[in-house]
C-alpha cells in the first residue's frame, strides 16, 4: 500500500499544477470551469497522503514517552478556531500534573486530530465537544465526547475498518478512525467507541502509562 501511495503521490501533484495553470490560461471568461477538477484531485491528493499514514502508523515502533496532557492541552488550543467557526464549543478537561505515556508527540497529535476532525464535523452548531484527559490504572485515557447523531452498535464495531463511512452523504476517505487505531496498537495501547451521555459518540484511547 505505501509504494502504490508513493507511486501516486506525484502524478497527482502534477496533474494539479497542470489544472491550474490551464485556468489561468483560460482567463476569466472561463473562470471556475475547472474548478470541479481541481477539487476531485486534491480530494485524491489528500487519499494518497492519508493511505501513506495509515502505512506509517502499522510500521511504527514505540521508543518514545510524552507527556499527554500538555500535547492534548496544546492540540485543543489549536483546534478552537476550527470549532469556533463551525459554531461548536471546545471544552478540555485535564489534570493539571504532567501524565506521561508511552508514545511519541506527533502520533498523540495525529490520534487527536483525527478525533477532534471526526466529533466537530459531526456535531451540530451550538452543541459542544468534550475532550478529557485522566489516569489509571498502568494507563492514561484520552477521551472525545460529541453530541452528534452517535452510532449504533453494529456501526461502532465496524467504524475503524478502512474506508468505511457511517454517512455516506459526508466527505472524506473513512480512514481516519482507521489510523488512529492502528496509531494507538503500535503504541500498546487499546481503543473503544462508546455512547456518549446525552447521546452522540465517546472514544476511549488508553496509553501505556510510564510514571
Amino acid at each position: 500500500m505505501a509504494d502504490a501511495s508513493h507511486q501516486l503521490r506525484t502524478p497527482l501533484t502534477a496533474l494539479r499544477l497542470r489544472i491550474e495553470n490551464m485556468e489561468h490560461l483560460l482567463g476569466e471568461e472561463h473562470e471556475g470551469q475547472l474548478e470541479p477538477v481541481l477539487e476531485e484531485s486534491e480530494r485524491l491528493s489528500a487519499l494518497v497522503e492519508q493511505l501513506l499514514e495509515l502505512s506509517r502508523a502499522e510500521r511504527e515502533a514505540v521508543s518514545e514517552e510524552a507527556d499527554l496532557v500538555g500535547l492534548v492541552t496544546y492540540r485543543v488550543d489549536t483546534w478552537s478556531a476550527v470549532a469556533e467557526e463551525r459554531q461548536v464549543s471546545l471544552r478540555l478537561v485535564a489534570p493539571e500534573t504532567k501524565l506521561r505515556v508511552r508514545a511519541s508527540g506527533s502520533a498523540v497529535d495525529q490520534i487527536l486530530d483525527n478525533l477532534l476532525d471526526n466529533a466537530v464535523s459531526l456535531t451540530s452548531a451550538g452543541a459542544t465537544v468534550t475532550v478529557a484527559v485522566d489516569s489509571g490504572s498502568g494507563h492514561h485515557r484520552l477521551v472525545v465526547s460529541d453530541e452528534g447523531p452517535g452510532l449504533s452498535d453494529e456501526d461502532k464495531q465496524r467504524a475503524t475498518d478502512r474506508f468505511w463511512r457511517g454517512d455516506q452523504t459526508r466527505s472524506g476517505s473513512g480512514l481516519g478512525l482507521s489510523i488512529v487505531r492502528s496509531l494507538v496498537e503500535a503504541h500498546g495501547g487499546d481503543m473503544e467507541l462508546l455512547d456518549a451521555s446525552g447521546g452522540g459518540l465517546q472514544i476511549v484511547v488508553r496509553f501505556v502509562a510510564v510514571d
